[in-house]
C-alpha cells in the first residue's frame, strides 16, 4: 500500500493552457527567412557568375553548357532544402564544385575579365582629350592585346593556363622623342670656340655633342622600364603582323610562317648582335688604349692632349655602356643555332628580345643624331690677331718688292696719274708656258697616252693608299666604330652598287679596297673611280690630321724618330697622291670633253658622229655588242622595237608562204607535176632560206642562207639607223686621237702638249744677271732644292759628243733635221760655223762666273722638235750687245782685228732664233725638264682656274687648293689675277705659342703667313718645305713650351694660390716665354 511521507501535504497545480509568443516567433521566422533569402541570392549569384561569365576560348562555352546541365539536375535535388541552414547551403554549394575544379574554365573567365579591363584602359587613352593621357595611346598597344587573344584562342584548351593572358596589360606608348628632348634640354647647349687663324668661330651643339647625348639616352631612356616595354611590344607585334600577312604563302600554316620569320630573323639579328658586340669591343679596346696612351706620365707632352683626354674618356664611357648592352644581346644570340631552332618557344623569346633591343638602339641613335642639331649655330668674326698679321705681312711684302727692284726681278710702274707701283717681272721669277710653233713630235695617240699616264699614276696611288691604310691600323683607328665607314663615305652611289655585287653585299673595308686596288686591271673592273680613290685618300689624311684628337694621338704615339719620319713621308706622299688623283680626274674629264668635241664637230652620219657609242670615257673600245647596245639605248630602244616588229612581220610572212605551200601539196600531187614544184617546192625553199626577204632590200640584216634566217643586230642597226660599222668608228676615232690640230692649243692636263703635231707648249723664263735668289737663276745654275740644273744637264749632254747632240741657230725647226747618223741634213742653213758658234756660246754660258757679263738671258725648255717627237732641247737668247762682243771682225786685208765666235751673219741668226742644243729626250735630266709634266698643284689650280674662267671670262674667281696637316697646320695655294697674267700665292696657317694668348684662352695662337708671287713650278716644293720643316719644328716648339709653361704656372699657383693671371703673364714674359 502506498506510503506517504510524514508532514508532506499534497499539491495539485492548476492547469493552464500554452500561450505562444507570436511576436518572438515572427522575429525568428523573419531572421530565418532573411538567411534563406541571402543564401539563395548567394547561390544564385554563384550560378550566374559561373554560367553567364564572359569567356574567350571557344571550348569554354562547351564546357559551361555541359556543366550547366549537370548543375541544374543537382540543384533540383537540393531545391527542397532549408537554405536558411548553413549545412544545407554548404551542401548546395557542392553542386558548383565541378566549375571550380575545371581550372581551364576558371582561368579563361579570369583572363577574359583582365583583358577586357586592359582594352578599356587603352580605349580610355584613345578617347581622352587630355594630351597627358591621349599620348599614351598607340595602335601597337591594342594590336598586342588582340594578338594575345588570338594566340589564346588557338591554344589547346588544357594548356591555356600557360598562355599568360590573365597577366596581359595594355602597354602605354612611350614618347621617346619627348623624353629625349627633355633630357637634351636639361643637358643644355654646348658652345665650343675654335679658330682657323683668320676667323674665330663659336659652334653651338652639332655633331660635337652627339656622343654625349647618346651616352645620356643610353643610361636613362635605355634603362627606363616604360621604354623597354614599348619596344618589347613593338617587337612582338612585328612578328605577329608578319605571321598573319604571310601565312597564305605557307598554305595557311601560321606555325610554318612564324618559324620562317623566327629563323630568318634570328640569323640576321644574332649575327648583328654578335657583330655589334665585336665592333663595340674593338671600339672600347681602341679608346681604352688611347686613354692609357694619353695618361702615360712617361711619354712626352703633346699640345692638346688634355682636351683629347677629356673627349676620349667620355667616348670610352659611352662605349663601355654600349658594350654592356651589346653583350646582353650577344649572350642571347650565341646559343648553338641548331639547339635554338629545336624549341620554338626558346627561339621566339630570343628573337623578340633581340628585335626589341635592335629597335631601341636604332631609336636612341636617331634621337641623338636629331637632337644634336637642336639650337645648332656657328658664328664667326674676324680674328683681331689675324688683322695685325696681315698688316705686318703687307709691310714685309713691300720690303720684298723693293728688294726685287734692286735685284731686277721687279720694276717700278707709273700710271697716268703719276702713282708709282711695283710690278713683278714674271719671267724673271717663274717659268711660263707658250704655244711653240717650232716643236712637234709627230703623231701621238692621245688615248694611248692617257691610259699609260693613268696606269703609271695608279702604281703610286695604290702604294700610297696602302701606306695610309697601314697608318690607320697602327693607330687602331680601324677598330673605332664608324671610322672605316667615314673613310669610305665619299665613294659614289654608283660605285657602291658595283662594289656590292662584287662583295656579295658585305661591308666595304680596308681589306676589300686593298684587294680591289692591288692592280690597275683589278681597279678598272672594280667599279671604283679615281674620284673614289681621291675621296679615300683625302679622308685618311683628313680623319687623322684634321681631327685634333686623332692627330694628338698620332703625335703622342710617334713623337719623333724613324717611325715619325715615315709618317711624315707618307703624309707628303698622300698629298702627292691627292694631286696625282686630281690630275687623273682632270685627264678623264679632258678625254670625255675631247671625245665629245670630236663627235660634235663631225659631219652628220659620219663614223666620228658615233664615237661616244663605241668607246667609254677612258677612250677604251666597247666592242661590237657594247656599240650596238649603246646606239639602241640612245634611240630610246627604238632600234630593238623596230627589229622585233620586223621579225614578227617576217615570221607572219614566212608562215603564209608555208601555209600556201602545204595547200598546194594537197591540191597538186605527182612528182612531175609542174604546179607541185612552183607552188610547193620553191616556196618551201624560199621560206627555209629566207629568199623571200630579198625583195625588201635589207638582205644584209640576216646571216642567210647559212644560218637559216638568224638576225645580226649589228647589221640590222647599221642599215636601219644608218649606223657606221664598228670597225670604221674605231679607225676614225684612232685617227682623230692622233690629229694634232685637235689638241695643240689645249693639251692634256699635266702635259706640255708635246708630240701632237704642228705646235706644242714650251716653257721659258728670264735668267736675270746676278739675281741668284730667283727660281729661274737657280734652275739654270743650281741652288737650294735643285738636284740637276740646266747648266749641269747641258754639260752632260755636250760631253756625249757628235751624234748625240745637235747645235742649232734655227731652233728646233725642220731646218736642222739630222741624218741617220745624227748629222745635219742641210748644212747650208745651219752651217758648221753656226753649230760651232752655238756650242761655244753654251760652253761660255753654263759657267756661272760669266753670268753678269752675259746680262739677262732668256731660256726656253722645248719638249719636242718639228722633226722628231723623241727629241727635246734648250734654247738661250742673248742680248744684242753681248753677242756683238763675240763677232769676229776683219779689216780690208782680211786680217782678224777682233777674235770672236762667229761672223755677223751667224750672230744675227742666233740673235733672232737663239742658241739651241738638241738631244734625245731620254738624255735630258734637269729638274726644269722633269717639271715639264707640270707641278701637280699648278696643274690642279690651272684646271680649276679654267673652270672659273669659263663661267666669268673677264673676272674669274681665284682657284684654290688646301692641304691640312692637323692641329691647325694648313697650306692653301691660290691662282688669281687676270687671265692673261695669273699669279700664284700660298697661305700657311700654323699654331704658335704666345704667352698673352695662352693665358687668356688656354690655347696656342693660330697664325697665318702669306707669300705672294710664288713660282708655280715650286708650289709642291713650298708645300714640302712647310710640312717637313715648319710643321715639325713648330709642333716640337709648342709642345715643349706649353709643357714648361704649365709646370711654371703650377709652381706659381702652389706658392701663391691667389696669384692673378696678369702676375703669371709678367713672370712668363720675364722668363722669355713670349712668342718666337
Amino acid at each position: 500500500m502506498p506510503r506517504y511521507p510524514q508532514g508532506v501535504t499534497s499539491f495539485i497545480p492548476a492547469y493552464q493552457a500554452y500561450q505562444p509568443d507570436f511576436t518572438m516567433m515572427g522575429k525568428m521566422l523573419s531572421i530565418r527567412q532573411n538567411q534563406y533569402d541571402q543564401n539563395w541570392k548567394q547561390l544564385n549569384n554563384v550560378y550566374g557568375s559561373l554560367l553567364y561569365a564572359d569567356t574567350t576560348h571557344e571550348q569554354s562555352q562547351e564546357v559551361k553548357d555541359q556543366l550547366k546541365n549537370e548543375i541544374d539536375f543537382n540543384l533540383k535535388r537540393v531545391s527542397g532544402l532549408d537554405l536558411s541552414l548553413e549545412q544545407n547551403v554548404a551542401a548546395a554549394q557542392q553542386v558548383f564544385q565541378p566549375f571550380y575544379e575545371n581550372t581551364s574554365l576558371m582561368y579563361d573567365m579570369a583572363a577574359t575579365k583582365n583583358i577586357s579591363s586592359a582594352r578599356a584602359k587603352g580605349d580610355s587613352y584613345k578617347n581622352s582629350v587630355d594630351p597627358k593621357y591621349s599620348e599614351l595611346y598607340w595602335n601597337e598597344g591594342m594590336d598586342e592585346i588582340n594578338y594575345r587573344i588570338q594566340e589564346f584562342k588557338e591554344t589547346p584548351y588544357d594548356q591555356i593556363q600557360s598562355s599568360g593572358l590573365a597577366q596581359v596589360n595594355y602597354t602605354p606608348n612611350f614618347n621617346i622623342a619627348k623624353e629625349a628632348m627633355a633630357l637634351a634640354k636639361d643637358f643644355g647647349d654646348v658652345k665650343v670656340p675654335s679658330s682657323d687663324g683668320k676667323y674665330d668661330y663659336v659652334t653651338t651643339n652639332g655633331q660635337q655633342i652627339q656622343g654625349y647625348l647618346q651616352k645620356l639616352f643610353q643610361t636613362s631612356i635605355g634603362q627606363d622600364p616604360r621604354a623597354q616595354a614599348k619596344f618589347r611590344t613593338e617587337s612582338y607585334v612585328d612578328r605577329k603582323n608578319y605571321v598573319n600577312s604571310q601565312a597564305a604563302n605557307f598554305g595557311g600554316d601560321k606555325e610554318a610562317a612564324e618559324r620562317s620569320y623566327l629563323e630568318d630573323s634570328y640569323r640576321v639579328l644574332s649575327q648583328g648582335a654578335v657583330q655589334r658586340k665585336e665592333i663595340s669591343e674593338k671600339n672600347t679596346e681602341s679608346l681604352e688604349s688611347m686613354v692609357k696612351l694619353l695618361s702615360n706620365p712617361n711619354s712626352p707632352f703633346v699640345v692638346g692632349q688634355d682636351k683629347a683626354m677629356q673627349e676620349l674618356t667620355e667616348k670610352y664611357q659611352v662605349s663601355e655602356a654600349d658594350l654592356q648592352i651589346a653583350k646582353s644581346a650577344s649572350d642571347v644570340a650565341t646559343t648553338n643555332e641548331e639547339v635554338t631552332f629545336k624549341n620554338i618557344d626558346v627561339l621566339r623569346n630570343k628573337v623578340d628580345f633581340l628585335k626589341a633591343n635592335s629597335l631601341m638602339s636604332k631609336a636612341i641613335g636617331e634621337q641623338a643624331g636629331i637632337l644634336s642639331m637642336r639650337n645648332y649655330e656657328k658664328t664667326s668674326k674676324l680674328n683681331e690677331e689675324y688683322k695685325m698679321a696681315v698688316e705686318q705681312q703687307n709691310k714685309m711684302n713691300i720690303e720684298f718688292m723693293k728688294d726685287g727692284v734692286a735685284k731686277g726681278t721687279h720694276r717700278t710702274k707709273v700710271d697716268a696719274n703719276g702713282n708709282v707701283s711695283l710690278e713683278e717681272i714674271k719671267s724673271a721669277n717663274s717659268w711660263s708656258q707658250f704655244l711653240d710653233r717650232d716643236i712637234s713630235g709627230g703623231d701621238t695617240d692621245q688615248a694611248k697616252l692617257f691610259k699609260e699616264l693613268q696606269a703609271n699614276d695608279f702604281k703610286l696611288i695604290s702604294s700610297y693608299l696602302n701606306e695610309g691604310f697601314g697608318l690607320v691600323e697602327s693607330l687602331d683607328l680601324n677598330k673605332i666604330e664608324g671610322f672605316q665607314a667615314d673613310m669610305f663615305e665619299g665613294i659614289s652611289e654608283e660605285s657602291r652598287k658595283k662594289l656590292k655585287k662584287q662583295l656579295n653585299g658585305k661591308d666595304i673595308t680596308i681589306e676589300t679596297i686593298r684587294k680591289l686596288t692591288s692592280s690597275y686591271e683589278g681597279f678598272e673592273k672594280s667599279g671604283l673611280t679615281y674620284t673614289d680613290l681621291n675621296s679615300i685618300n683625302n679622308s685618311i689624311a683628313e680623319l687623322i690630321f684634321n681631327n685634333d684628337t686623332y692627330s694628338t694621338i698620332l703625335d703622342k704615339k710617334y713623337p719623333k724618330g724613324e717611325e715619325r719620319n715615315s709618317i711624315t713621308k707618307w703624309h707628303n706622299n698622300s698629298i702627292k697622291t691627292n694631286n696625282i688623283i686630281t690630275m687623273d680626274i682632270h685627264r678623264k674629264n679632258y678625254m670625255r670633253k675631247k671625245l665629245q668635241e670630236i663627235q660634235d664637230t663631225a659631219p652628220t652620219g659620219s663614223a666620228l658622229n658615233f664615237i661616244s657609242f663605241a668607246v667609254d670615257s677612258y677612250g677604251n673600245d666597247l666592242g661590237k655588242k657594247g656599240y650596238t647596245r649603246a646606239v639602241s639605248t640612245a634611240q630610246s630602244n627604238k632600234g630593238l622595237n623596230a627589229l622585233f616588229a620586223d621579225m614578227d612581220a617576217d615570221a607572219a610572212t614566212e608562215q603564209e608562204i608555208r601555209d600556201a605551200a602545204d595547200k598546194a601539196w594537197d591540191e597538186n600531187s605527182g612528182f612531175f607535176n609542174p604546179k607541185l614544184w612552183s607552188r610547193f617546192v620553191v616556196p618551201k625553199i624560199n621560206a627555209a632560206l629566207n629568199l623571200y626577204k630579198l625583195s625588201d632590200g635589207i638582205t644584209g640584216n640576216y646571216l642567210n642562207p647559212t644560218d637559216w634566217g638568224k638576225y645580226s643586230l649589228e647589221r640590222y642597226f647599221t642599215q636601219k639607223f644608218s649606223m657606221p660599222d664598228y670597225e670604221d668608228v674605231i679607225d676614225a676615232k684612232n685617227d682623230a686621237m692622233k690629229n694634232s690640230l685637235r689638241f695643240k692649243g689645249d693639251p692634256m692636263p699635266g702635259t706640255r702638249g708635246e708630240g701632237t703635231g704642228s705646235s706644242g707648249m714650251s716653257s721659258y723664263a728670264m735668267v736675270v744677271a746676278g739675281a741668284s735668289n730667283t727660281k729661274p737663276y737657280q734652275d739654270f745654275y743650281g741652288g737650294s732644292g735643285v738636284a740637276v740644273s740646266i747648266a749641269d744637264d747641258a754639260k752632260n749632254i755636250m760631253a756625249q759628243g757628235p751624234g748625240n747632240v745637235i747645235y742649232s741657230a734655227f731652233g728646233t725647226t725642220a731646218d736642222v733635221t739630222p741624218d741617220e747618223e745624227g748629222k745635219m741634213e742641210d748644212d747650208d742653213i745651219n752651217t758648221e760655223l753656226h753649230q760651232e758658234t752655238v756650242k761655244r756660246l753654251w760652253e761660255y754660258a753654263v759657267e756661272e762666273m760669266n753670268n753678269k757679263e752675259m746680262g739677262d738671258v732668256s731660256v726656253t725648255v722645248k719638249p719636242g722638235t718639228q722633226f722628231s717627237g723623241n727629241k727635246g732641247g734648250y734654247t738661250m737668247k742673248f742680248g744684242k750687245e753681248f753677242l756683238e762682243k763675240f763677232i769676229q771682225k776683219q779689216d780690208a786685208d782680211d786680217n782678224i782685228t777682233t777674235i770672236g765666235f762667229g761672223d755677223g751673219n751667224v750672230m744675227n741668226d742666233i740673235f733672232r732664233n737663239g742658241a739651241t742644243i738638241i738631244t734625245d729626250r731620254s738624255n735630258m735630266n734637269s729638274d726644269t725638264w722633269e717639271a715639264g709634266n707640270m707641278d701637280h698643284i699648278e696643274g690642279i689650280l690651272k684646271y680649276k682656274y679654267g673652270q672659273n674662267l669659263s663661267k666669268n671670262s673677264e673676272n674669274p674667281e681665284a682657284a684654290s687648293q688646301t692641304y691640312s696637316f692637323g692641329n691647325g697646320y694648313k697650306s692653301t695655294f691660290e691662282m688669281y689675277g687676270s687671265p692673261s697674267e695669273p699669279k700664284f700665292r700660298v697661305k700657311n696657317q700654323f699654331p704658335l705659342f704666345d704667352a698673352v694668348h695662352y693665358i687668356n684662352t688656354g690655347n696656342v695662337k693660330n697664325e697665318e703667313a702669306e707669300v705672294s708671287n710664288v713660282n708655280p713650278r715650286s708650289l709642291t716644293d713650298n708645300l714640302d718645305l712647310f710640312q717637313n720643316n715648319t710643321v715639325d719644328q713648330y709642333k716640337q716648339y709648342n709642345a715643349k713650351t706649353v709643357s714648361n709653361v704649365q709646370l711654371i704656372i703650377q709652381a706659381l699657383q702652389k706658392r701663391n694660390p691667389d696669384i692673378s693671371q696678369g702676375e703669371i703673364l709678367k713672370v712668363l714674359l720675364n722668363m722669355g716665354y713670349g712668342t718666337i
